[in-house]
């Protein structure tokens, strides 16, 4: 599977807990070892389709 692909209706909970906390991990920079943060207005889009998986 290429990076960027995922099919999101095999997602377990476990699953969509790791990917919030990986976006926010992504806001807070002390946690990104020195990364540029991401724009919290996209991650907050994301995050909304992830909410009807759980």
């Amino acid at each position: 599977m290429l990076l960027g692909e995922h099919d999101f209706r095999n997602f377990s909970s476990a699953k969509v807990d790791t990917v919030k906390s990986w976006f926010s991990d992504l806001l807070r920079p002390e946690r990104n070892h020195g990364a540029p943060t991401a724009p919290a207005v996209g991650l907050i889009l994301m995050n909304v389709g992830y909410e009807g998986l759980v």
